[in-house]
């Protein structure tokens, strides 16, 4: 006897430091071929556009960032999605804060960073508040920055995520890409066609945390910029990864979290990290003038909402404030 035709496809794997998972409905068969090719197309992203690299594309670039650099269509791929993504975000969302992150003591993967490091920080030697706007320069197989080094980790994560869905998109009814903080899905979920997405607390103590809300999906992009798990202590003074390029210092003040619903899980990563940025006595406004999806929590643990989410909220733990 035949067996049946397999309901769910599923694989997990480790890249872009973060566990990755692909999930699909009703694979068709050639789902294992797609699936093979979006586990391919994630390592790709990571192995050409990480900073812990000496070998990939973003090391070689950084080590000469105003010359001309051979590069893989994936590299490209970032950096052009990293100039859009400053463009759309005034400017909040730049990769030129690599310098800033390796002052404040992430200049190593992040298993190595120590939580609770005493070595002094250095001052920032030059504040680039009146930095132009990130531009770089391409050709067919090569790229030049403009003379600054960068940091692509965000944007190249939901990069990759969002490369990953579309791969596995004609291969099932539904597909899912999730890395850590990132999420893109496509087609049909298994939730009346949809895909029930919880938010997770960064204010539990737990490992995972509770959810704060539970969002209803279908071909979106959802991702989540938080403080929860990439923090540490440096000199006597708690510092992350989401650096505010206009005085290259952690920023977010008064927020844990903001999630953003976005068609393209790559510029939701990017909104997502410009949002937080704005801290939360300009969030509302800042998600309100770009008509962007939001959810956020406040360091105090209240919950905020744009008007654009609410069609996506299927259940929040409290009251949800605008």
């Amino acid at each position: 006897m035949t067996p049946a035709p397999a309901r769910h496809l599923e694989h997990r794997f480790t890249a872009m430091a973060t566990p990755v998972v692909l999930r699909l409905l009703d694979p068709a068969p050639a789902a294992p071929d797609a699936l093979a090719a979006a586990v391919e197309a994630i390592h790709r992203v990571d192995t050409t556009c990480s900073r812990f690299r000496d070998d990939s594309d973003l090391s070689a670039v950084n080590r000469d960032p105003g010359a001309w650099h051979p590069v893989a269509p994936e590299f490209s791929a970032a950096v052009a999605t990293a100039e859009i993504a400053h463009e759309l975000t005034g400017g909040l969302v730049d990769p030129r804060i690599l310098d800033d992150l390796e002052r404040l003591g992430y200049d190593v993967d992040w298993s190595l960073v120590l939580p609770d490091g005493d070595a002094p920080v250095a001052p920032r030697g030059v504040l680039h508040r009146r930095r132009p706007p990130f531009r770089a320069e391409h050709a067919p197989g090569r790229v030049r920055l403009d003379g600054c080094r960068i940091d692509l980790g965000g944007v190249a994560k939901g990069l990759a995520v969002q490369t990953a869905a579309r791969l596995l998109a004609p291969s099932a009814a539904g597909g899912l890409v999730e890395a850590g903080g990132d999420l893109a899905v496509v087609g049909d979920g298994p939730d009346d066609g949809l895909w029930n997405v919880a938010v997770e607390d960064p204010l539990a103590r737990g490992l995972d945390g509770d959810a704060v809300a539970v969002l209803a999906v279908r071909d979106r992009g959802v991702t989540t910029s938080s403080v929860r798990h990439r923090s540490w202590r440096r000199a006597g003074r708690r510092v992350h990864h989401l650096i505010d390029p206009r005085t290259g210092e952690p920023g977010g003040a008064g927020l844990a979290a903001v999630t953003v619903v976005h068609p393209d899980a790559a510029l939701a990563e990017a909104w997502s990290k410009a949002l937080f940025l704005t801290g939360a006595d300009g969030i509302a406004g800042a998600a309100r003038a770009a008509e962007i999806a939001a959810l956020w929590v406040g360091a105090d643990g209240a919950l905020g909402a744009s008007e654009e989410i609410r069609p996506h909220l299927l259940w929040s733990r409290d009251v949800v404030a605008a």
